[in-house]
């Protein structure tokens, strides 16, 4: 079909961001949590491992190889971290988009549900070098320079691609 043939010529940036969207968009509930006063959208999956599985599904449709563990390693990519190490798939994930004029050309964050705190810190490390800031926050980057920036607060990690909206999202 002609959806078919557009999703096999999008690039791999591509299909992360459509696979990114698709897990958040699919099963956004309203959120109980309070929100930062400039957050624009927010959206909750109740479960990562349930959404991956469910999207891969529905993927596979469309695209027929696709499955929910394509989908976890397109996302672990996403997240610099490629086998979720150290979340907690079971536990509600969270997607903030803060106000763009606020927060620059990255608004978005993650609000990630830990499992372990170290194992997911020496899954980013694996490939990239840690920096903490004066900000509280902490940076990681890869060897290309690109940056991840993260913070943690009760038994989550905030991550970001973008210093500000790792902090608007605290």
């Amino acid at each position: 079909t002609e959806r078919s043939i557009a999703v096999r010529t999008h690039r791999m940036s591509w299909t992360t961001l459509a696979v990114v969207v698709s897990l958040f968009a699919a099963w956004a509930t309203p959120a109980e949590a309070a929100l930062p006063g400039d957050c624009v959208v927010l959206a909750r999956v109740t479960s990562l491992d349930r959404a991956l599985k469910d999207t891969g599904a529905l993927m596979a449709q469309v695209q027929p190889g696709v499955n929910d563990q394509m989908l976890a390693m397109l996302l672990g990519q996403a997240l610099k971290n490629p086998t979720l190490n150290g979340i907690d798939r079971t536990k509600p994930i969270f997607a903030v988009v803060l106000d763009p004029m606020k927060h620059g050309s990255k608004p978005v964050a993650l609000v990630v549900p830990l499992s372990d705190r170290v194992q997911f810190e020496q899954a980013l490390l694996s490939a990239m070098t840690k920096a903490d800031r004066p900000d509280g926050l902490t940076s990681f980057t890869t060897a290309r320079g690109k940056e991840l920036f993260v913070a943690y607060a009760d038994g989550q990690v905030i991550v970001a691609w973008a210093a500000p909206a790792c902090q608007g999202a605290l």
